[in-house]
């Protein structure tokens, strides 16, 4: 009767996870977007990104009106077409792309008492 090989240990099955290798790397595929991954705020490095990594990084851009835009996203996220979140109008900035910005007629009938959020708060 041969003895059966005791399973590997949980810590050990979790290494050689995070060991893989991606199949594809951004810099490799997505030259584009690899050029607006953000020099100060990550801390792991391009060159070992992959296209389909669920990590969050930072990205930066310079934006039509000369402002550099600055948010986190997975390089899954960018590479399935997500772009800046403050152009698409997922994130508001005062000042840019805010109802008082972009529609000052609007934000002038504005209630301050019945409204939680501010004009320059809201897209």
């Amino acid at each position: 009767m041969a003895l059966k090989a005791a399973p590997p240990h949980p810590f050990i099955r979790a290494r050689r996870h995070l060991g893989r290798q991606p199949r594809s790397y951004l810099v490799d595929t997505h030259p584009d977007i690899a050029a607006q991954y953000h020099p100060r705020y990550n801390t792991i490095e391009l060159a070992s990104l992959g296209t389909g990594s669920s990590m969050k990084v930072w990205w930066c851009h310079r934006a039509k009106d000369g402002r550099m835009h600055e948010w986190p996203a997975t390089p899954a996220h960018r590479t399935s077409g997500r772009g800046c979140t403050i152009c698409t109008g997922k994130r508001v900035q005062p000042g840019i792309n805010d109802l008082a910005t972009n529609h000052p007629d609007i934000a002038k009938d504005w209630h301050p008492d019945r409204n939680e959020l501010s004009p320059d708060a809201r897209a």
